[in-house]
């Protein structure tokens, strides 16, 4: 979604696969941060970032007093920019919200930029308890280590090179069909 010639290559080639894929992936990231951000309810508690701020009553000690400070703004700041994700999940995602489902009502836009930095919010308060207990700090940012779009990328432009070829009467038509058969 950050290379918009990708996109559009990958949209070309996969048409709504590339659609159903994006809806799914953006429901499961808007799920898991509106996990990580669920409050406790009277009926059940929740492991969530909320979780290791309840820890200030009970590890009131801290090498810097002015941590757990620290700690609750950091919540304060990723609970506000989480507030559109929450929303499309309690209303699209997790109810069927009849006046969204029937597009009586809009939810607000989230975008990838949103999402992104909302993630590295979290990856940021994660790292203040990894460095006030530990004196180290994680990198969480284990998509740009590994492509995961590198092997549909590879294989569209093969395609789209296939279809070039096969355009211009270089290769027979459903030669690629023929060679798998082999």
């Amino acid at each position: 979604m950050e290379n918009k010639e990708l996109t559009e290559v990958l949209g070309e080639a996969l048409g709504g696969l590339l659609g159903m894929f994006q809806a799914l992936l953006q429901d499961e990231v808007f799920l898991s941060i509106a996990r990580l951000m669920g409050r406790d309810s009277r009926s059940q508690e929740n492991l969530s970032l909320w979780t290791l701020w309840t820890l200030h009553e009970s590890v009131p000690y801290a090498r810097d007093a002015g941590f757990w400070d620290r700690v609750k703004s950091a919540l304060d700041q990723i609970d506000e920019a989480a507030a559109n994700v929450r929303k499309h999940r309690h209303k699209r995602i997790a109810h069927f919200d009849l006046p969204v489902t029937l597009g009586k009502a809009i939810l607000p836009a989230v975008t990838f930029k949103e999402i992104r930095e909302l993630l590295e919010q979290i990856e940021a308060f994660l790292n203040l308890f990894y460095w006030e207990f530990g004196e180290i700090t994680m990198d969480f940012n284990a998509l740009l280590a590994y492509d995961i779009t590198e092997k549909a990328e590879v294989t569209t432009y093969k395609a789209r090179a296939y279809d070039l070829l096969e355009a211009e009467g270089v290769i027979p038509k459903w030669e690629w069909k023929r060679r798998v058969g082999k």
